[in-house]
């Protein structure tokens, strides 16, 4: 009758919950073209405007005269890693396409919004997509406003006292 009860029993598991998907994989290009070598110089440009020393980053690949010349060239490992190190970029998918490369300038435009925000005491935690310069800006006047708001209300309270 206790046979039941004595035997052992598969331990209890957790509910198996679904990952989320994977965010899809950038293709990164297989070969540096005039548009690849215009799309560096564009997040390069951005980097200098954002107050990066450019002279930090790796030195330019002597592979780019031939790019520069009109000349295609395949890109292997070695070729994507001393572009990453040229450019400054993560991956060589920001120079796949012109939405890419777009998207990682907007990115970089903010920096320097960030740091003057950082300088005067701000901080910002985003959740989900990342905000772009113009919004930080808003951000970073609305705050402005209400800090002057806020010492003109003490200075009229200190006054009348």
């Amino acid at each position: 009758m206790f046979a039941k009860l004595r035997r052992p029993r598969p331990a209890a598991t957790a509910p198996v919950r679904p990952q989320p998907p994977a965010a899809p994989r950038r293709p990164e290009p297989s070969v540096a073209d005039g548009e690849t070598l215009a799309r560096a110089d564009r997040l390069r440009a951005a980097l200098r405007e954002a107050g990066l020393d450019l002279e930090r980053l790796g030195p330019e690949p002597l592979w780019l005269a031939d790019v520069r010349a009109g000349r295609p060239v395949p890109l292997g490992p070695d070729e994507r890693t001393e572009l990453v190190a040229y450019t400054g970029i993560v991956s060589t998918a920001s120079l796949a396409s012109d939405e890419a490369c777009a998207e990682v300038q907007r990115q970089i435009e903010t920096i320097p919004v960030l740091r003057e925000m950082r300088d005067e005491g701000m901080t910002i935690h985003s959740c989900g997509e990342p905000m772009s310069a113009s919004s930080l800006r808003a951000v970073q006047e609305a705050v402005r406003k209400t800090a002057r708001e806020h010492e003109e209300k003490q200075s009229a309270a200190a006054a009348t006292d």
